[in-house]
């Protein structure tokens, strides 16, 4: 087992089981194990953004892509569109890569 899938399994078990389990390891894979374990422990929320595009469903292209020229210059990346409803319920997502092809393809 590498020190990855041990760090994965000791991840879920309470703080005196992980203690006693890493008690029994090697010397040598208990740092390897421990570091992982402090990574394990960033909060997800640390990589997340409150900034994105939404959109309802009723949009047109057109004004989907000035909202998007208006807002991506305020944004590190814009990947995606969400389509929400009138109460904010995601109703679906569409890739930007996929609304290009989408728009070249409507020129046509």
């Amino acid at each position: 087992m590498t020190s990855g899938q041990a760090a994965d399994i000791l991840a879920v078990p309470p703080a005196t089981e992980k203690r006693a389990i890493l008690g029994l390891l090697e010397p040598t894979k208990v740092g390897k194990i421990e570091e992982i374990l402090q990574k394990h422990e960033i909060n997800i929320l640390d990589f997340t953004t409150s900034k994105f595009i939404k959109c309802p469903p009723d949009m047109t292209v057109q004004r989907a892509r000035r909202k998007f020229r208006e807002m991506a210059r305020s944004m590190d990346v814009v990947m995606y569109f969400y389509i929400v409803n009138e109460t904010g319920r995601l109703l679906g997502v569409i890739g930007i890569k996929e609304s290009c092809l989408w728009l070249r393809m409507m020129r046509c």
